[in-house]
């Protein structure tokens, strides 16, 4: 007798229905999918960003800073997650360190835009 064996979810469908929810806002429901797809690949800086993303719009600001972390922890040239350190340092009032997340981003990446732009904003 041979037993069906379900093969384990690809990448491409569980980062699907993440972006799905995270598409439709529904905050909670993206960070669990991306959450779920990072238990099967840990390494994925984008998907460490989008769940860091998910978490700070469903206002878990610390869980969305270490997600961002993570995601700097994979790759520290990674300007995007520089970027979106920055901004959640920002909504927690962490000016100074949320500076140095922007300026480590334009260190990387000098045509960032963004973090020119947040860099200026929190320097007034």
């Amino acid at each position: 007798m041979i037993f069906p064996f379900k093969s384990a979810p690809r990448l491409r469908d569980l980062a699907r229905k993440a972006d799905m929810a995270r598409d439709a806002k529904q905050w909670p429901e993206a960070a669990l999918a991306y959450r779920n797809v990072l238990t099967r690949y840990p390494d994925r800086v984008d998907m460490w960003i989008q769940y860091g993303h998910a978490l700070k719009e469903s206002g878990y600001l610390v869980d969305a800073e270490l997600a961002y972390r993570q995601a700097i922890q994979r790759c520290a040239t990674h300007t995007e997650g520089h970027i979106q350190l920055g901004h959640a340092l920002k909504l927690q009032n962490r000016r100074e360190e949320a500076s140095d997340a922007y300026r480590e981003a334009l260190r990387h990446d000098p045509g960032a835009a963004v973090a020119t732009a947040e860099l200026a904003a929190l320097e007034f």
